[in-house]
């Protein structure tokens, strides 16, 4: 008897799981055609960096390869974004150079010059800008 009462409860136990797995079945699901496409990814090595511009306080933007702009966020106001000459000190963690996301990025922010300090600022966002948004920016602030 004792046997019997196992087989039932593995028999029990492999029904359920058959119909937890089959509720898994991917089901059709309508677009919102309203939704945003979802972004892709898109990574650079630091090398490909060939220009860079503070925006604001909060904002960098870099020329990556001629022709993509990126833009990176900080989490507060780094003010020495503001100096007349910023020297921006980027360090990719990892040791690759591979960026595709702002905390990939250790940055440091100072003055021109012997013995000036540099100062870390913490990396919020990064993302590549579309043409529509770098059209919008005025040249002067662009990389």
């Amino acid at each position: 008897m004792r046997r019997f009462s196992k087989d039932l409860c593995a028999g029990g136990l492999i029904a359920a799981l058959v119909a937890c797995v089959a509720s898994l079945a991917p089901v059709a699901v309508q677009a919102d055609p309203a939704a945003k496409p979802a972004e892709r990814s898109s990574c650079f090595y630091i090398n490909q960096i060939q220009n860079s511009r503070p925006f604001d306080d909060r904002t960098v933007l870099f020329r990556v390869s001629v022709r993509d702009i990126y833009r990176l966020d900080f989490a507060q106001s780094c003010p020495a974004l503001t100096y007349p000459q910023p020297r921006l000190t980027l360090i990719p963690f990892g040791g690759v150079g591979l960026i595709c996301h702002a905390l990939d990025l250790d940055v440091r922010v100072g003055d021109q010059g012997p013995g000036a300090i540099s100062m870390p600022c913490i990396t919020k966002s990064l993302r590549k800008l579309t043409p529509d948004e770098v059209a919008a920016i005025p040249k002067k602030k662009l990389p």
